[in-house]
């Protein structure tokens, strides 16, 4: 996949870049780490371990090819990161969710998608909720407790 990619869904408001990427990679049966190893973006800053997608695009000085590749403007894509790169969380795994704000995506029947507050490595609450961000695994497509 060298050249702009024929479908390319829209970012939700507050999207995190990664969650973008991983909805975007989705679409062609690829991980956003595969799909940035197709572009020939660097692995990241730490041998051993994997970045988060954002950590990743950063560090490699990607925006403007995934700009290119995604049809839409460097600015843009940055506006989808954390104000201060260097407090990204260092890896996927390490990004903690709202369970309100994934039943919300869910009651407006639209994918789930992770917010640009989640990404920094010392949030620990959700900014619209108010209530803690928590560690879950498969958080894409896990079934959620309703509230009340």
């Amino acid at each position: 996949m060298t050249h702009a990619l024929p479908i390319v869904p829209p970012a939700a408001d507050n999207e995190l870049l990664g969650s973008w990427l991983e909805r975007i990679a989705a679409v062609y049966d690829l991980s956003a780490h595969q799909l940035l190893d197709r572009w020939q973006v660097a692995p990241g800053p730490r041998a051993g371990t994997m970045p988060s997608v954002e950590m990743r695009v950063v560090a490699a000085h990607a925006m403007p090819l995934v700009a290119d590749r995604t049809r839409t403007s460097p600015q843009v894509l940055w506006g989808m990161i954390p104000t201060v790169p260097e407090w990204l969380v260092a890896s996927d795994a390490d990004v903690a969710v709202c369970l309100r704000c994934l039943a919300d995506d869910d009651a407006a029947g639209r994918p789930r998608f992770r917010r640009g507050g989640w990404g920094i490595c010392c949030q620990v609450h959700c900014s619209q909720h108010r209530v803690p961000l928590i560690d879950m695994r498969g958080w894409r497509s896990r079934r959620l407790l309703t509230f009340t």
